[in-house]
C-alpha cells in the first residue's frame, strides 16, 4: 500500500506541474492583415506600384497625406498595379476608394476567374469599389490594378485593402491565473487509458458570387446628322477596347443637314 500511494502522489504532482506549465503559454492566434504594400501611398513614393501615367500626389486624399493618381492619355488607361503574395485555394475581397470618371478596379492572375468592377463617375468625391475572388490550387501571387479610361481626366485611388491571414502569438503570461488541484481517485491500475484525439473536419472554402459590371461594355445612341465619321464594323473593333459606343444614324447626301428637318 505504501508503494501504491507513493506512485499516485507522484502522478498528482506531475499533473499539477503540467497544468501550471500549460497556463504559461498562449495558443497562437490568427490575425487579418492588409496584404498590400503601401496601400495608402503614405510612404510618399509610388513603389511597389507601377504603371505608365501613375504618380503620387497629396490632394485630393481620402485619408492620410498621399494618394495614387493616374492620368490616362489617348492611347493609355494609366493602369497602376502591384503584385501581392496570396495563399492557394483562398477567398479574398479587394477594395479601394476611387475618385474620378470611368475608374476600374480588378485582379488578374488568380488561377480561377479574374474579376473587375468600375464606376462611370464619382461626382468629385470618393466612392468605394470592391471585388471578390478565389485563388487557384497553385496560385501564390496575384496582380491588383486600378485604371481610368482613354482620354479621360486624372483619377485618384486611396486606401487599398486586401485582408489576409497571418500567424501571430500572444506574449506568455508571467503566472497562471488559476490553479486546479485534481482529487486523486485510487484505482487498481497505474496506467490510465488515453482518450482518442478527435479528428477535425475542414470545411470547404465557399466560392463568392461574381460581382461588379462586365469588363467589356457596349452602348449605343441615335445620330441624326452627318459629321464625316468613318464607319467601322463591329467585328473590326480591336479586342483590347473595353467600351464601345455604337451610333445608329440616318444620313443624307448633304453634310450637316438634319434628315428630320
Amino acid at each position: 500500500m505504501k508503494r501504491l500511494h507513493s506512485v499516485v502522489a507522484g502522478a498528482i504532482a506531475a499533473s499539477s506541474a503540467l497544468v501550471a506549465a500549460t497556463a504559461l503559454f498562449a495558443v497562437p492566434a490568427t490575425a487579418a492583415v492588409n496584404l498590400i504594400t503601401n496601400p495608402g501611398l503614405e510612404s510618399g513614393a509610388l513603389a511597389p506600384w507601377s504603371g505608365a501615367g501613375c504618380s503620387v500626389t497629396n490632394s485630393p486624399v481620402h485619408s492620410g497625406s498621399y494618394v495614387l493618381a493616374g492620368t490616362p492619355s489617348g492611347n493609355s488607361t494609366a493602369q497602376c498595379q502591384q503584385v501581392v503574395a496570396v495563399s492557394p485555394n483562398t477567398s479574398y475581397v479587394l477594395s479601394a476608394y476611387v475618385n474620378g470618371n470611368y475608374v476600374y478596379l480588378g485582379v488578374s492572375g488568380t488561377g480561377t476567374t479574374d474579376v473587375s468592377t468600375w464606376t462611370p463617375g464619382t461626382s468629385g468625391s470618393y466612392a468605394q469599389l470592391s471585388v471578390s475572388f478565389t485563388t487557384g490550387s497553385a496560385t501564390t501571387s496575384v496582380t491588383i490594378w486600378v485604371h481610368g479610361w482613354y482620354g479621360q481626366g486624372t483619377y485618384y485611388a486611396d486606401d487599398f485593402n486586401l485582408p489576409g491571414n497571418a500567424s501571430s502569438s500572444s506574449s506568455p503570461s508571467a503566472s497562471p491565473t488559476s490553479s486546479v488541484t485534481p482529487t486523486p481517485t485510487p484505482t487498481s491500475t497505474l496506467s490510465p487509458t488515453p482518450s482518442p484525439t478527435p479528428t477535425s473536419t475542414l470545411s470547404p472554402t465557399p466560392t463568392p458570387p461574381a460581382t461588379g459590371l462586365p469588363a467589356h461594355v457596349l452602348t449605343g445612341y441615335w445620330q441624326d446628322f452627318v459629321n464625316g465619321a468613318t464607319p467601322l464594323r463591329l467585328r473590326d473593333v480591336p479586342t483590347a477596347y473595353d467600351l464601345i459606343a455604337v451610333a445608329f444614324a440616318n444620313a443624307t447626301s448633304t453634310p450637316a443637314q438634319c434628315p428630320s428637318a
